[in-house]
């Protein structure tokens, strides 16, 4: 930051951000590798500051509460994104989680964003596409609660489905394995 608020060093954010991505890092590593852990709280931050760090958000706040938010520095933006996703990163905590994994030799890809793709309207379910072949789903749907986690092969309309959810909420980026999704 380069103007910081009364009480925040300069490499606040910085610091913040370097934790909650390490933290997170370790739990996807473990997914990856066929961990189930209990406590995936630390990955539920790092989703949190996905979502509220959203070009889009930001874009939808200056044109919905321009008198509010137009004075806002570059800095103040960043460290309030930053103290909302810590403040509210338990409401994404998920009850329930599985690996959506695409088996090797499927021509069929994950496509990947900036950011998680959360239904609120489905109390809420959010899925994150981690690589073209793997992608989480992660619900707080009370009926998910005595699920265990797993790994599983979703079929070829799931797939589908997910990847029409990830262009609908992209809010920045979307990116591909597969040459020919780009024309």
């Amino acid at each position: 930051m380069r103007n910081p608020a009364p009480g925040y060093a300069p490499d606040w954010a910085e610091k913040q951000t370097a934790v909650i991505d390490g933290m997170a890092s370790k739990v996807i590593t473990e997914i990856l590798e066929g961990q189930f852990p209990a406590d995936i709280r630390k990955l539920a931050m790092a989703i949190s500051f996905m979502h509220h760090n959203q070009p889009r958000l930001r874009r939808e706040l200056e044109t919905v509460h321009p008198d509010k938010v137009g004075h806002w520095s570059e800095d103040y933006w960043l460290m309030v994104r930053l103290k909302t996703a810590l403040d509210n990163w338990e409401s994404y905590v998920p009850l329930y989680y599985a690996l959506n994994v695409i088996p090797p030799g499927s021509d069929r890809r994950f496509l990947t964003s900036s950011n998680p793709l959360i239904d609120f309207a489905n109390k809420p379910t959010m899925l994150l596409p981690l690589s073209s072949r793997h992608c989480l789903f992660l619900s707080n749907d009370p009926a998910h609660r005595n699920f265990g986690a797993v790994t599983r092969t979703p079929d070829a309309d799931e797939i589908a489905g997910i990847n029409r959810m990830t262009i609908k909420n992209a809010w920045q980026y979307l990116y591909s394995s597969i040459e020919s999704f780009a024309k």
